[in-house]
């Protein structure tokens, strides 16, 4: 019920992919969606804070490394000095994923509800049939990986 709503709203923004053929405003969503998110990562982790911020990490990581074994109180003062750091990227990890999560729900909602009995035929013994909802989550995983490569936002 809640996904109706969610899909009709989208529909102020997404009503042009219905004029096309259900494949088509698939892949086209999924392209896009992977696009935004990926456009994001990348502008967030672009940010110079967060670049500092990692080659920060990296080398309390070798004094770590250097420290073992040896002077505890020195270890365990790099140590929170890492863990401070790993929690404020993980912050900004938190953005990426909400925006993905915002964006997946309704996206997600307005496919089931526009494209729910529609079902594209593939060339697998076990996997004869899939639903576009189904294919769109998996071409998205898809397209992530590759636009991520390209843009080099991973």
């Amino acid at each position: 019920m809640i996904t109706s709503y969610i899909a009709k709203t989208a529909d102020a923004v997404l009503f042009p992919l219905l004029e096309l053929p259900p494949l088509l405003a698939v892949i086209i969503l999924s392209f896009t969606f992977s696009l935004i998110v990926l456009l994001f990562q990348r502008k967030v982790f672009e940010n110079k804070k967060v670049r500092e911020m990692k080659l920060r990490l990296e080398e309390v990581r070798e004094k770590v490394i250097k420290l073992q074994n040896r002077n505890q109180e020195e270890l365990n003062k790099i140590l929170n000095e890492m863990l401070r750091l790993n929690t404020r990227i993980m912050k900004e990890n938190l953005k990426v994923a909400l925006l993905s999560l915002a964006l997946g729900i309704v996206v997600i909602s307005w496919v089931s509800f526009h494209y729910s009995g529609y079902y594209l035929k593939l060339p697998f013994p076990y996997f004869s049939n899939i639903s576009l909802l189904y294919f769109y989550v998996i071409l998205s995983l898809i397209l992530g990986v590759v636009i991520g490569k390209f843009l080099e936002a991973r």
